[in-house]
């Protein structure tokens, strides 16, 4: 439903929101848009903290995780997602502080999904270009990651297929900040001393700005997260 995908959209960008903030009044009578918050909350994809706040349950950021951006309809396959990690020429890299669920707050690589019909190579390009407004037409695939996540039950929720780029070879002036997250240039020291970084990429990222992978590196990671979502285990598997 309509009503659902927006307050879906809006908490999106938001770690919680009060009831006023989801409800548009100019479209939706009270009855009609109750009904549907409370089929969100049901279904355990939001719940109201002690502000009295809606926010995001585990389970409904990996829902949005899983969503088309664009249609905000859901997606049944696992998501293929392109990463490019630009390193400039003092040998800082680029990376991103999320402004949208799911992982608000969370410090990755820039990148995203990629989009029907484009190739993983164009896709992580134009992330690169959305989330940071740097161009570059010379990206190199360094590494390719099947990532599946658990519960603490060991219950799968969550599989993505990652594909990470380098990039030396890039123009155009940084943005800082959009509605996708804040930009900044970090040293490997300081990415080493990062807190709302994910764990696994304070050993990763040094293997690529140092050149350690003389070939695209296949592996496998399985992630676990405890029951407020914050990951607390990685197993690593390479497989060549």
């Amino acid at each position: 439903m309509d009503i659902e995908k927006e307050i879906l959209e809006k908490l999106m960008y938001n770690t919680s929101l009060n009831y006023n903030s989801l409800w548009d009044k100019k479209k939706y009578p009270s009855s009609k848009f109750n009904y549907h918050l409370k089929k969100l909350v049901q279904d355990e994809l939001l719940n109201k903290n002690d502000k009295k706040e809606y926010e995001l349950t585990q389970r409904g950021n990996q829902y949005i995780a899983e969503l088309n951006n664009r249609k905000l309809e859901k997606q049944t396959i696992p998501l293929t997602c392109s990463f490019v990690l630009c390193i400039n020429k003092n040998k800082k890299v680029l990376l991103q502080k999320r402004k949208k669920q799911p992982y608000l707050g969370i410090i990755n690589i820039p990148g995203g999904k990629v989009q029907f019909g484009e190739s993983i190579y164009d896709a992580g390009i134009r992330e690169l270009y959305e989330e940071s407004k740097l161009k570059t037409n010379l990206i190199q695939l360094r590494l390719i990651d099947e990532v599946r996540t658990y519960d603490l039950d060991n219950i799968l929720f969550a599989h993505i297929i990652a594909y990470t780029y380098v990039c030396y070879d890039f123009e155009g002036e940084l943005e800082k900040e959009n509605l996708e997250g804040e930009m900044k240039w970090y040293s490997l020291e300081e990415i080493q001393e990062l807190e709302n970084i994910f764990p696994n990429l304070k050993k990763i990222i040094p293997e690529l700005i140092r050149d350690k992978f003389e070939a695209v590196v296949i592996q496998e990671t399985k992630r676990f997260k405890d029951e407020d979502g914050n990951f607390i285990k990685y197993e690593i598997k390479r497989k060549n």
